[in-house]
């Protein structure tokens, strides 16, 4: 969401506003312009009823809290200048912090995808990253928090849903946010963020996603770019798995020399048995056809 500047909390005032007047009664790109969903302003009812400096306070601080768990992994080296990127999302407490989180939390849970589908909509890549992926618990738990708040939130307020689908059909083809006659159209964006996704969940990236989901923001800004905050975190998921895969395939080489071991004796005791057996009816066959000239002599 792009406003003009006006203080600390410039995004999260229209947060705090969305529920003075009609919901989507300013165009995107207005100052205090409300564009996610009803649900979204239905989660932040109770705190719009907040004093301004209140509601403010602890959207910028929940965006802090947010930025530093996200950079926790984060080399010192690094820190400085990733913080600078997120300054503009904290600064102005707008939600990309938070997509962000739902992202790390999402790629190994799947529920957190749908409070971040009610945000900014064609971000939220991770049921196609778990349909890629073959992961159907995960895609089905996504699509079932999807479906449960989305029709809660219809039942509660089926008007404000049917004035938001009116808002995103009129205003489908506007580029409000940085450079937009440079900034390639959204459905092109979209389909290119879709192919990485897919090629990312192929090869067990998600580190990848964020950048994906990057190319699909509605509208692009320096906000959108603290999305890539949440890389550090799945670099380490990443890295943690590869060293679980490591681990399970030197146990898996270890059960498979610890039953080779188990059934070579067993095999080498059949191998005697089957030598030993051969040898005594062989020395049996024996016997019987000496048998004969033994009982010859003895009669001469």
């Amino acid at each position: 969401m792009i406003s003009e500047w006006d203080g600390v909390g410039w995004d999260a005032r229209a947060y705090h506003l969305a529920w003075d007047g009609s919901l989507y009664g300013l165009p995107p790109g207005a100052p205090n312009a409300y564009n996610y969903s009803p649900v979204f302003a239905q989660v932040l009812w109770p705190l719009t009823h907040l004093p301004w400096s209140v509601f403010c306070a602890l959207a910028v601080g929940s965006a802090a809290v947010g930025v530093l768990w996200l950079l926790r992994p984060v080399s010192t080296g690094l820190l400085v200048p990733l913080l600078a990127v997120a300054g503009s999302v904290v600064l102005s407490g707008n939600v990309d912090w938070l997509i962000a989180v739902l992202t790390v939390l999402g790629v190994t849970r799947g529920a957190p995808w749908a409070l971040a589908a009610f945000t900014k909509v064609t971000p939220c890549l991770g049921p196609l990253w778990f349909l890629a992926r073959g992961e159907w618990p995960l895609l089905a738990r996504a699509i079932g928090w999807i479906v449960l708040l989305g029709g809660v939130s219809f039942a509660l307020s089926p008007g404000a849903w049917l004035d938001w689908i009116s808002f995103l059909r009129d205003n489908s083809g506007r580029s409000p946010g940085m450079y937009p006659e440079v900034v390639p159209p959204l459905p092109l964006r979209i389909l290119v963020a879709a192919a990485l996704v897919v090629v990312a969940a192929r090869r067990g990236r998600p580190s990848w996603l964020p950048v994906a989901m990057f190319l699909a923001v509605p509208v692009p800004s320096t906000v959108s770019l603290s999305l890539l905050l949440a890389i550090p975190r799945l670099r380490e998921f990443e890295r943690s798995r590869a060293r679980q895969d490591s681990v399970d395939d030197r146990l898996d080489a270890v059960d498979q020399d610890l039953l080779g071991e188990a059934r070579g004796p067993r095999d080498s005791g059949a191998g005697e048995q089957v030598v030993l057996g051969d040898a005594t009816a062989g020395g049996a066959l024996g016997a019987d056809r000496q048998a004969p000239g033994l009982q010859h002599d003895v009669t001469q």
